[in-house]
This record gives structure tokens, sequence and C-alpha cells, in this order.
């Protein structure tokens, strides 16, 4: 049966997403097939506003309704939107490879050089720059009310982990995505999900001790974007770069663990691991169950946007 709608899939924003869901004669849910926004090619406006909008004295850089400050080496130490503090700090680099059921850093470092909106650039914000070492560049710009963030790795050899991470003090009470879920995935397992809108309160169960499904921490897949509640704000992630999984914490190991990953913070990946069982690590369950190799840069992209209660007169 052929079905035919008025809506067609360029009617969608590319946030956007149309679910159908079909339902037998007792009304049951048979299934649901959702049809996600295409993204419309970006026409380039113009860059005379944002430059009375970005200011900077030293490492403190005032951009739009954003304050950003830069540690030395690139990272955020500070993130404001309208005068609050998000708590947001990063990101950095990730690389782990699998060492059994534990996992080893193989990030190479490096000396990152700061440039403070580099001259001649209207609508960037900061440039990190190294010519050795598993992070190459971050750009952040200013586009409007967001902010965007681009970046390239450098990667060789075979990796289980690898892309960037936040980290944010605060605890997070709930997330809302859309991409595949609502449960999590593993490089071996990657079915099981469905396309669409989820959210989800937050838990942390312990492997045979707690049965809260779907799990909030782990790795999920095929995201378009990624919204955070924390209890001072919601910080909205969108996937601009086709980064194929976004990561959050470090999943409960339980007494006796099959694996025991690294904390994930708020990662956006582009090799995660597989998992085992009780009696074999992937290394014998098959193709799919190896790690990634990686032969040269991989780039990301991604905005950042927030939604912040005002802040009361005093």
């Amino acid at each position: 049966m052929e079905w035919a709608f008025p809506i067609g899939a360029t009617s969608l924003a590319p946030g956007d997403v149309l679910e159908l869901t079909a339902l037998d004669p007792s009304g049951a849910d048979l299934w649901t097939w959702a049809l996600p926004g295409v993204a419309r090619p970006e026409t380039s406006s113009p860059a005379g506003p944002n430059v009375s909008r970005i200011s900077s004295r030293g490492r403190r850089v005032t951009a739009g309704p954003w304050l950003l400050e830069f540690a030395t080496n690139g990272e955020l130490v500070r993130l404001e939107r309208n005068g609050k503090d998000l708590g947001l700090r990063g990101p950095t680099a990730m690389a782990w490879q699998r060492h059994e059921r534990e996992f080893k850093s193989i990030l190479q470092a490096a000396k990152l050089e700061l440039d403070i909106t580099p001259r001649g650039e209207k609508d960037v914000i900061a440039r990190v720059t190294s010519s050795h070492g598993t992070l190459r560049s971050m750009t952040w710009r200013l586009a409007g009310e967001e902010l965007r963030l681009s970046y390239q790795l450098r990667a060789s050899g075979d990796v289980d982990i690898l892309g960037i991470r936040f980290d944010h003090p605060d605890a997070v009470v709930a997330k809302r995505w859309l991409g595949h879920g609502p449960y999590r995935v593993w490089k071996n397992r990657l079915l099981g999900t469905r396309f669409g809108l989820h959210e989800l309160k937050y838990n942390d169960p312990v492997p045979g001790e707690s049965f809260d499904y779907p799990e909030f921490p782990g790795f999920f897949r095929d995201w378009r974007w990624l919204e955070l509640q924390t209890r001072d704000a919601r910080l909205l992630f969108q996937n601009l770069g086709d980064v194929p999984f976004f990561g959050l914490h470090r999943p409960q190991p339980g007494k006796q663990p099959v694996i025991s990953l690294p904390d994930l913070g708020w990662s956006f990946l582009h090799a995660i691991p597989a998992i085992g069982s009780k009696f074999d690590l992937p290394a014998v369950l098959g193709p799919q169950s190896q790690p990634t190799r990686f032969d040269g840069v991989v780039r990301g992209e991604l905005s950042l946007s927030a939604e912040v209660p005002p802040i009361a007169a005093q």
C-alpha cells in the first residue's frame, strides 16, 4: 500500500519529525513511522549585525546574549547566557582503547594555541589550533542567537571511544532527543531502537540490582538534536556535522562488570565500543565487535542554545 501525505519532508524543519502510528481495531499500537525534516541549503547571512555583538577583554568574550571565558588551552571555564552561568565546561578531546573489560586513554596531548576573535573573521568568537595531538582545532562562532562549535580530531589505528566531551557540575534531571532510542546502543548492538522523538527522566540503574529501563546513561545513535535539562536551565545541542553518537555519564558496571566505561560526561562521539558477555570479550565475537579504525582527520559541528529562567530582581 502506498500512502501520500500533503506534508513532504522538505516542509519540516531540520529538527522536526512527523510521526505516524498504526493502531489495530482494539487500539493497540502496532508500529510508529517517523519522517524527519531535511536540512535546507544554508544561506549566508550578512556578518555585519554580529560585528557589534562580539567584543572581547582578555580571554572573556561577549557574543550576543552569551559570555564565554576561555582557559589558555582553549577550554571553556565559564559560559553564561543572559547573565546566568550554565555550568558547561570544556570541551576536551577523548580517545579510549579497550584493555580487557576496562579502558585506557590513548589521547595524544599537544600544546593548543588560542586565538580570541581572530582578525578578519567577523562571526568567530575563538579558535583553538594545534599541529599535533588528537585535538587539531575548535572554532566557536555566533550564528544569530546560537553558538556553533566546529572541531577536528586526528586519530590513527584502532579506537573504541573517540570524540569530544563537555563537563557539567549540576545534576541532569531529564533528556529529550530526536534520534534512535529510547534504548542505548553498543557498536555490536545497534538494532532494537526506533527513530523518533524520545523523552526520559534521569535514572542510573545497576546491572542485576535495579531495572529501570530505558537506561538514561550510555551511548545513543543517529541523533538530530539533544536537549538536556538541569535544575536551572535547558541546553539544546543540534547535530550539524553528522556526528553519529552521543554519550552520557558513566553506566554503572555492577558487581561483576561485563564492561567498565570511563565517565563520558556529555560527549559527542565518532566511535563507541562493543560489549562482550560474562564469558567472552568483544575481540572474539566477530567483525561488528572490533574497534573502529581511523586514519586521518575526523570533523564534527554542533550548535548550542539554552533556555534559562529570568533572573529575579534584587
